[in-house]
């Protein structure tokens, strides 16, 4: 159900189902972040070995969003044709995004420059 992630009761059933499935891959297409945050909370109570968040590429692969142009996709483009795709969506997403990694990459320079010093 829509929202079930907020709900622990919820969450608790499904990690039962799918460690009672003796599964051990999990493909979660819940679109990010939500497909991530889930599966840092709750990977352990599944019992899976593996778990993937797969988002949009089920969407890909069912045919149901198309991808970019195999040009695009050669340049390592297809974030740009998506955020055109559905800029609404996308484009504060993939904004913030853009901006965190640099950030996080600068904080761990900095940290394993500390930790080689000492």
């Amino acid at each position: 159900p829509f929202g079930f992630e907020l709900n622990q009761a919820e969450c608790a059933d499904i990690c039962r189902r799918v460690r009672d499935s003796g599964a051990e891959l999990l493909v979660l297409g819940l679109g990010a972040p939500k497909q991530e945050f889930w599966a840092q909370r709750h990977l352990l109570a599944t019992g899976v070995k593996v778990a993937v968040c797969a988002g949009a590429t089920i969407d890909f692969m069912a045919g149901v969003k198309p991808r970019a142009p195999h040009w695009m996709q050669q340049a390592g483009l297809e974030w740009l044709f998506r955020v055109f795709s559905e800029p609404r969506r996308l484009a504060k997403r993939y904004f913030n995004d853009g901006l965190a990694l640099p950030r996080l990459l600068w904080a761990e320079y900095w940290k394993l420059r500390r930790i080689r010093q000492q």
